[in-house]
């Protein structure tokens, strides 16, 4: 005759409406931590859904005035002076101009237009006490960049 083994012993019965009857004592309670507060499966995906959207709504709320900072600093405002060179330095690529009230310093960078008469030229060729206008803009860490400086022989 072959030995018999003892019948595993079976779940318990459930106690009312599907609660397990071991469902309040120590044996019932389940050795990892429920990150929900609830067990059904249809709250945990609404939880969820819930939770995403509002991390994606926090995001956006705390990145969006960056980009219209990032939008409004590529919409300078162009503005126009002359005056009289005073001077320039072609090392740093700067130009200071004396308009009669004050003197302002320019940078004036690689791209710049410069016209002398009605020729296309250089900063190379622009001289002290040449008359000139220039359009430029403000920028918040290199000052006042020129973008097209004109170079009249005298003031008209």
């Amino acid at each position: 005759m072959k030995p018999t083994r003892a019948p595993k012993e079976k779940a318990r019965a459930a106690g009312p409406e599907g609660v397990p009857a071991n469902a309040g004592t120590e044996e019932g309670k389940s050795h990892r931590k429920n990150l929900f507060p609830f067990s059904n499966s249809i709250l945990k995906y609404t939880y969820m859904k819930r939770l995403i959207l509002f991390i994606l709504i926090t995001t956006a709320g705390l990145t969006s005035p960056s980009f219209s900072w990032a939008q409004n600093s590529g919409q300078q405002e162009v503005q126009t002076i002359s005056g009289y060179v005073k001077v320039k330095d072609w090392v740093s690529d700067t130009l200071i101009v004396n308009t009669g009230s004050d003197e302002v310093a320019f940078v004036v960078p690689n791209g710049t237009q410069v016209t002398k008469g009605i020729h296309n030229s250089s900063l190379s060729e622009i001289n002290i006490n040449d008359y000139v206008t220039i359009e430029y803009y403000e920028t918040q860490h290199a000052g006042l960049k020129a973008i097209k400086i004109t170079v009249r022989s005298t003031e008209s």
